[in-house]
C-alpha cells in the first residue's frame, strides 16, 4: 500500500489578519506485507524543506473481519468491504482502534444507510 499525502496550512495574525507565516508537509507512506504476517512501513516525509525518513516493522494478523497491526500497541481495523479486480484487491476499513479500546458491534453489523458516515479508508494491493 502506498499512501501519499500534502498538508499545507496558512497561518495569520488573529488582531490584523496580517500573514504570519506557512507549515508545509508532504510525505509518503509505503507499506509492504509478507506472505507471513510481517509488515514493513517506510515513511518518508518533508516538513518545512527538512527530510525525515522512519522505517516500522511488526506484524498483522487477521480474524475474521478484524485486521490487526502489532508495532508498539495494536492498532484494530474492522473490514466494512472487499473488492477482487483482475489487476488490484481494495479493501474498505474502519478503524482504528487502539490496544483494549472497544470497538463498538454497529461497525461489525450495521450495513444499513447510516453507516455511510462511518469513517472509512480504502486499501489497495496491487496485483
Amino acid at each position: 500500500m502506498n499512501h501519499p499525502g500534502r498538508i499545507a496550512t496558512t497561518y495569520v495574525n488573529r488582531s490584523d489578519g496580517a500573514y504570519a507565516g506557512t507549515d508545509s508537509l508532504h510525505f509518503t507512506s509505503t507499506w509492504t506485507i509478507d506472505k507471513n504476517g510481517r509488515y514493513t512501513n517506510d515513511f518518508f516525509e518533508v516538513r518545512n524543506g527538512k527530510k525525515l525518513r522512519d522505517v516500522t516493522t511488526g506484524t498483522i494478523t487477521i480474524v475474521g473481519r478484524l485486521i490487526s497491526i502489532k508495532h508498539k500497541g495494536t492498532a484494530k481495523y474492522v473490514v466494512r468491504g472487499w473488492l477482487e479486480l483482475p489487476d488490484m484487491t481494495i479493501l474498505k476499513v474502519a478503524g482504528p482502534w487502539y490496544d483494549d479500546q472497544e470497538i463498538p458491534e454497529k461497525f461489525f453489523t450495521d450495513f444499513g444507510e447510516d453507516s455511510r458516515f462511518f469513517l472509512t479508508t480504502k486499501w489497495v494491493r496491487k496485483k
